[in-house]
């Protein structure tokens, strides 16, 4: 999604003020991406950033052993 709207009350945007501009819930909790390498929702946006967003996966790297 292109929002090209990264300007606030005279600063640029979080990435969280940016998610809650789109409309998109933070209920699930989320992972959070900046030009394709981890990022927190303080993360100040530069014109031209992608974020992207993964929901957070509860059970997190499960190993099994034979036997």
């Amino acid at each position: 999604m292109s929002m090209g709207r990264f300007w606030w009350h005279g600063r640029r945007q979080t990435v969280k003020e940016s998610i809650e501009y789109a409309g998109i819930s933070l209920a699930n909790g989320q992972i959070v991406f900046v030009n394709n390498r981890g990022a927190s929702f303080a993360t100040v946006l530069n014109y031209g950033d992608r974020v992207g967003l993964t929901p957070a996966v509860g059970a997190g790297m499960r190993f099994f052993e034979d036997g």
